[in-house]
């Protein structure tokens, strides 16, 4: 097998590709997928630490921002049990078929396919709309609270995807990308 084959985005695992190379190649698929998802979040982060650390009170927002980052691990197992495995039914109104057509086929398909790149976290439009309905509303308190603790929140999504996808995927017998 040639160097460029093991290097292609679209190498279906057969017998002739080693697991180990195929699960490389899935993981390079997934870390480029978060690329415009990590570079959003992180100018969302820095504009909202910009505004802050504008304030009279930038030790607090340095207080908010971090409490945002533990809280993260909290509130991320939190939306993946209660709402990424939760099945939601067609039915009428917006956000009955904004939880069905978006939220059900963007982690369903993960399980489906468990070593598919392009199923270990979701894009920017995936994600859009929740950021576009959170972040007005976080700054409806003082931007040094609840403004930086979201960004934080947000900052930490696609580190953690990054990381768990390049981790999982150097590790000798690892058979997966994340729990």
């Amino acid at each position: 097998m040639s160097e460029p084959e093991l290097i292609s985005m679209h190498v279906q695992r057969t017998a002739e590709v080693p697991f180990a190379a195929y699960k490389r190649q899935q993981a390079a698929l997934a870390r480029r997928r978060l690329y415009p998802l990590s570079a959003f979040y992180t100018l969302y982060a820095i504009l909202v630490l910009a505004i802050t650390f504008s304030t009279k009170h930038p030790w607090i927002a340095v207080a908010f921002f971090s409490s945002g980052c533990a809280a993260w691990t909290l509130v991320e197992y939190l939306f993946h049990r209660y709402v990424l495995h939760g099945r939601f039914p067609p039915g009428k109104g917006l956000i009955r078929k904004f939880l069905h057509e978006r939220l059900d086929p963007l982690h369903w398909d993960h399980h489906a396919c468990p070593f598919d790149g392009s199923h270990i976290s979701g894009g920017l439009k995936d994600i859009l709309p929740l950021f576009f309905v959170a972040a007005p509303i976080s700054f409806l308190f003082p931007v040094y609270t609840a403004p930086a603790v979201l960004a934080a929140q947000y900052k930490a999504t696609p580190a953690k995807s990054g990381c768990t996808t390049r981790c999982t995927s150097l590790i000798p017998g690892s058979r997966s990308f994340d729990g």
